[in-house]
């Protein structure tokens, strides 16, 4: 994405929507979570989505985290001037386009080489940095 510095959250996604990138709906944590199974061991991905507040009032999204415990759909506060380390992957949503029917796809900053790698419905690409 281009940060020689570690962005905040409205940078990350002001970034992401210049590169024709949408948040995802609150839902793509969960379903995720679910499709994939094969997530490399100690890879955490955070969901770019509007934030959704706990019973305090904290923003948080999601987190997809694989540990020696096994695959984890976790929570995190995620505030908008919050800043993050260049390494962290996130998962954006492509804008929709047309072809033989509507389709979106999963987005996040990992590795472009293996952009179309890990489900024919989820794409990756380079992390923050």
């Amino acid at each position: 994405m281009g940060f020689t510095r570690e962005p905040t959250t409205d940078e990350i996604y002001a970034k992401a929507k210049e590169l024709g990138l949408e948040l995802c709906p609150a839902e793509v944590g969960p379903h995720l979570r679910l499709q994939y199974e094969n997530q490399p061991s100690r890879e955490w991905l955070y969901i770019a989505m509007q934030q959704i507040s706990d019973r305090g009032g904290a923003p948080g999204v999601f987190r997809l985290v694989r540990d020696g415990g096994g695959l984890w759909l976790a929570a995190l506060w995620v505030y908008p001037v919050g800043r993050w380390d260049l390494g962290i992957g996130f998962v954006f949503v492509l804008r929709k386009y047309f072809l033989f029917r509507t389709m979106s796809c999963g987005f996040s900053f990992r590795d472009l080489l293996n952009y179309f790698s890990i489900r024919p419905t989820f794409c990756l690409s380079p992390r923050v940095s």
